[in-house]
């Protein structure tokens, strides 16, 4: 006969507490029935769901309360019992991920808790756990950039450069790797997160490292300058880390747009403000300082500078000009479905009123009909009334005029100068021509102001009897066409 020997933790400590054996380093009970077959079998399956359920509905408790490290805990209990409960492996996960700091980021055994909770877990309920996941993760990594970034406009270096370089490629390789294993979209997943870098040196690197740059009175002096340059360059490298986690996927998200367009617009402002940057020193004149510009960007460096700044400021404008086609897309397309959606409406109407759409569109018919023959009644009245006014008779007396005052013109510009009385006689003939001229003129110009006249009384009968016509017709129009 085998010694009794506990199946959860191994102790052969078993006491026998009413009329149970309860294991004194654990706690399991187990039946008389439970002993004697272990006693004779060396084996027993114990029902532990009690104790597991327990040691869940703590780990969830710790992890509320914020005690990571007991929610930790509790789980290693489970996980020792069953290595198939995925609860627990999701539970270990977050608890170890914000026990993370930013010299010992536990990310990574978040990731391989992750994997093992949505390798175990029921398949009607894998979609669901992998959105928590992504969810979750996203939250751990948005703390530890703020706290991250917070630190990092103290004093920036290089060294915090390549921390956050570190942190950034561990969001883009393993932990995107992870959530696209796990049937996760991640497109937009570096959105929030690049926000984090961004809008952190929106807010402070003037109010940090501008300030100290300028200190109290404007005039920097050479150590000033030298560390402004390296703490500057620093937070545009902090940028095109943020610009890695935006990703390059061209989503529709205006969001996204306008960060990738501020990012690059914010690197250049940076790069300015170095380019045109320099130290200050003074000479003590009779009149006291006298302040001038010591170092400054060389003419190499600010060639650098420059050509950078054209490939950012390229950058910003791709994206703004998205960001506006994107906007008149979605404007396009907001009217199309509203144009649709009235449509349905009218169509829907117009099902259950037929018949009112029936003598609506004949009467219509009608109306046009008319307004078709009066207008064709109306366009060959002018047309022959313009006729009329063409043939109006003294045209051909006024070209024989004219040629008669050309032949007297002629005659008398061949008189010698000496030929005055000649030539008066000959010009009273011509004024007496002109004369007659300008009667058969005013005669044709009489006849054709009564025809215009005739014109514009028979366009202001067609606009009396057409109008009201018109105006029913639009009446109707708009009654089968207006919003219902």
């Amino acid at each position: 006969m085998k010694q009794l020997t506990c199946e959860m933790c191994g102790s052969k400590n078993l006491v026998k507490q009413d009329g149970l054996f309860v294991c004194q380093n654990c706690g399991t009970q187990y039946s008389v029935e439970e002993a004697r077959k272990m006693m004779v079998e060396g084996t027993v399956q114990v029902d532990s769901s009690h104790l597991t359920g327990n040691y869940l509905s703590m780990a969830k408790n710790a992890l509320d309360a914020g005690n990571n490290a007991e929610a930790d805990s509790y789980c290693n209990k489970i996980i020792e019992v069953d290595p198939t409960a995925y609860e627990a492996w999701f539970i270990k996960g977050v608890a170890v991920g914000w026990e993370s700091t930013l010299g010992n980021q536990r990310i990574s055994e978040t990731i391989n808790a992750f994997s093992h909770a949505l390798d175990n877990c029921p398949e009607d309920k894998k979609e669901e756990l992998s959105q928590k996941c992504k969810q979750e993760i996203e939250k751990l990594h948005k703390a530890l950039l703020t706290l991250r970034m917070q630190n990092f406009l103290n004093r920036p270096n290089a060294t915090d450069v390549a921390a956050l370089k570190s942190d950034v490629m561990t969001i883009v390789g393993n932990t995107l790797d992870f959530l696209a294993k796990s049937g996760v979209d991640t497109d937009l997943f570096g959105r929030d997160l690049g926000y984090v870098i961004l809008k952190a040196i929106l807010t402070d690197f003037n109010v940090k490292i501008v300030s100290a740059y300028k200190g109290d009175d404007g005039r920097p002096g050479d150590y000033a300058f030298r560390r402004f340059i390296t703490e500057a360059d620093c937070c545009i490298e902090s940028l095109k880390m943020a610009n890695l986690l935006f990703g390059t996927d061209e989503n529709r998200d205006l969001e996204l747009y306008e960060m990738r367009a501020t990012s690059y617009e914010t690197m250049v402002l940076i790069n300015n403000a170095v380019r045109d940057g320099c130290s200050w020193d003074y000479n003590f004149t009779d009149w006291g300082k006298s302040y001038f510009k010591k170092l400054t960007l060389t003419d190499s460096a600010v060639a650098e500078r420059n050509k950078n700044n054209r490939e950012w400021e390229a950058n910003a404008k791709k994206w703004r000009t998205k960001m506006k086609q994107v906007e008149a897309a979605i404007e396009a397309d907001k009217k199309r479905k509203a144009q649709e959606e009235a449509k349905k409406r009218q169509d829907a109407y117009w099902a259950e009123h037929k018949e009112e759409k029936v003598r609506l569109g004949t009467e219509k018919r009608d109306l046009e009909k008319q307004i078709s023959n009066l207008t064709a009644s109306q366009i060959e009245q002018v047309k022959a009334l313009k006729k009329e006014k063409a043939a109006i008779p003294g045209q051909v007396e006024i070209e024989a005029l004219e040629e008669k005052i050309r032949t007297l013109s002629a005659e008398k510009d061949a008189l010698g100068i000496f030929k005055v009385k000649e030539k008066k006689a000959l010009q009273e003939k011509i004024d007496q021509v002109e004369t007659e001229k300008k009667a058969v003129q005013d005669r044709m110009d009489a006849a054709g102001k009564e025809i215009e006249a005739k014109i514009d009384s028979a366009n202001k009968e067609f606009n009396r009897k057409i109008l009201p016509l018109q105006n029913r017709v639009n009446s109707i129009q708009n009654e089968l066409t207006r919003a219902r």
